[in-house]
């Protein structure tokens, strides 16, 4: 079932313009029937950007309430989705979900794609809620047991990690793992359909597990937070390393947990400072003057546009949904409302141009204000490059009196996330 131009173009809108996504690793097979799971942090969000990024249409499986939500059940069936019931909801899932599991079994041995949260919720974690839902191992074997365990169903594991999350311009790690089949499950299934379901859901649960970074304890996220801001790359070579300085962070708050105690505290002070000082740091990098922005006044037109245009709304929907809903739920509470309210706000400045200078000055605002909006987020990014780049050395990490304890302060978080970082993967 190919979705249409209008959803997928709006999808790769929102992935491309809110966020920065790196993606690293395997490629999403471009046909065949296939599952692809991911873990889930960001609400419907990240459903958008999945289905955005995605080189093939994706039917993504959703709860049910969302279809009670004017505007975006439109785009959710528009888009092909269909809708699972939860035990959480207050019906019958067995009942309800067998035109769900008729769906997805129809959908794959038609060829299609299919995104999956089998996490069943959305929640802001740095680890997969276990045990995983059983749905999606039941789908897969209830479809490839249909072709006489030949159909070739491809499942893939996605991580998707945010750095910033709920801002614009946040950026997004797409980690794709390599796709596995299921054919090996034929015996253990028709010897036993509840224990294979557990054993392929296991499966899953390690394959994405590999994909993220999993704290044991969220006290230790801080931690990690800030040694990802500081050690991430386009490669995705970071990966590995914070992966063992989460395990480096479990050894030392089970037989240390003094010196886990102060590094939490100082994490928490070094994070005040830097965000005070608007750095944002970068292991290895050696503070120097930043190069002088050079470009007609011109250039700065598009991002001052877009910020009236686009920013002002934006902006003020990010303060009231932060202060309105659970911390998972920023990020597309904030998109969602930015988009009627960002209309709106467009709208009004067009009547005003309309009323004072015609048809001709209220079309041309409309269209500046839609070819400001890209323009803008690339000179966004320009903008905090620079600005990072112009308060390390200014304020940052330069070896001056006024900024000594900061310097001093980074230094040793790097040298402890280090250290950690070595005990960690001396226990792999």
């Amino acid at each position: 079932m190919e979705s249409p131009g209008l959803i997928r173009f709006v999808a790769r809108f929102y992935a491309r313009v809110w966020h920065r996504v790196h993606v690293v690793g395997e490629a999403i097979p471009k046909d065949g029937p296939t599952i692809v799971v991911a873990n889930h942090t960001a609400g419907v969000m990240d459903g958008a950007l999945v289905y955005g990024w995605a080189p093939r249409p994706l039917r993504t499986l959703i709860k049910h309430s969302i279809l009670r939500i004017p505007g975006l059940a439109s785009l959710a069936r528009l888009a092909g989705s269909i809708a699972v019931y939860r035990k959480k909801d207050n019906v019958s899932p067995d009942k309800n979900n067998s035109e769900a599991f008729s769906s997805v079994r129809e959908a794959l041995l038609g060829g299609e794609a299919l995104l999956m949260f089998p996490e069943g919720e959305s929640k802001s974690a740095w680890r997969l809620r276990t045990p995983l839902r059983t749905g999606t191992a039941r789908m897969a074997f209830n479809a490839e047991s249909a072709r006489n365990w030949k159909l070739g169903l491809r499942i893939v594991p996605l991580g998707i990690h945010y750095i910033d999350r709920d801002l614009y311009r946040s950026r997004v790690d797409i980690r794709v793992g390599k796709p596995f089949t299921i054919e090996s499950y034929r015996e253990a299934h028709e010897q036993n359909a509840r224990v294979a379901v557990v054993q392929l859901m296991e499966q899953v649960g390690e394959a994405i597990g590999e994909l993220i970074l999993q704290s044991a304890d969220e006290s230790d996220e801080p931690v990690l937070q800030l040694a990802r801001r500081c050690w991430h790359s386009r490669d995705g070579s970071h990966h590995h390393k914070l992966q063992a300085l989460a395990r480096g962070l479990e050894k030392e708050r089970t037989h240390d947990p003094a010196a886990h105690a102060a590094l939490l505290e100082r994490t928490s002070s070094l994070t005040k400072h830097l965000n005070e000082h608007g750095v944002h740091p970068v292991f290895g990098q050696v503070a120097q003057p930043p190069s002088e922005r050079k470009g007609s006044p011109l250039a700065i037109l598009p991002c001052l546009l877009g910020r009236l245009f686009w920013g002002l709304p934006a902006r003020l929907c990010t303060l009231l949904v932060s202060r309105a809903l659970p911390k998972d739920k920023i990020v597309s509470g904030t998109v969602l409302l930015t988009l009627p309210v960002g209309v709106l706000w467009n709208a009004i400045l067009i009547a005003l141009v309309w009323t004072q200078w015609g048809p001709v000055g209220g079309i041309g605002l409309g269209l500046l204000s839609l070819i400001a909006l890209l323009p803008s987020g690339v000179a966004a990014d320009s903008r905090n490059a620079y600005r990072g780049r112009r308060n390390a050395y200014a304020a940052g990490l330069a070896d001056s009196p006024r900024t000594l304890p900061l310097t001093r302060e980074f230094h040793l978080f790097h040298s402890d996330v280090d250290r950690l970082a070595r005990s960690g993967k001396d226990g792999d």
